[in-house]
């Protein structure tokens, strides 16, 4: 017992030194035992791309509102990419669902596309290629669409 009471010491003084004392936050830390502590923002981002506004000056500034969102988010774990894996499946799989709508040409929103793709690189540049992987959709009705996307489209300005 004394054991584990050091132990959850130990993990206490870490969420508090990891966060700055809100006490909502070192709750749900404990609860999830993940140090992502952006997970919720991240996720409310992935799934508000389908509210994007179809006027291309409000597009415009969305798209590069969600790109700098996610880019502060993302670099702050580029050096213990690890932190972010609790959540990282449920996030890639959300984004993939997004993808393949675009992919069969179902979305022909531009800055959408852009988002999604954008944001599976950040994710894949903080995580590496190899992890990401393992929760992409390898399923082999979906190579004739993809390659027929990647041949219409412009390379993306990232």
């Amino acid at each position: 017992q004394e054991q584990s009471k050091r132990e959850k010491a130990a993990l206490n003084e870490k969420v508090e030194n990891a966060i700055d004392k809100d006490e909502w936050s070192q709750n749900r830390i404990l609860a999830e035992g993940s140090f992502f502590t952006e997970a919720n923002e991240m996720m409310k981002l992935i799934k508000n791309l389908d509210t994007l506004s179809n006027a291309k000056d409000k597009v415009k500034s969305q798209t590069e509102t969600i790109q700098m969102k996610v880019s502060q988010i993302l670099d702050k774990y580029q050096e213990l990419p690890q932190l972010i894996d609790s959540h990282l499946e449920t996030m890639t799989q959300a984004l993939m669902e997004k993808a393949i709508v675009i992919i069969k040409k179902e979305d022909e929103n531009e800055e959408r596309a852009q988002i999604v793709f954008f944001i599976l690189y950040k994710l894949t540049k903080v995580r590496g290629y190899k992890t990401i992987i393992r929760y992409m959709n390898n399923e082999i009705q979906y190579l004739e669409p993809l390659l027929m996307f990647y041949k219409s489209r412009n390379q993306f300005q990232w």
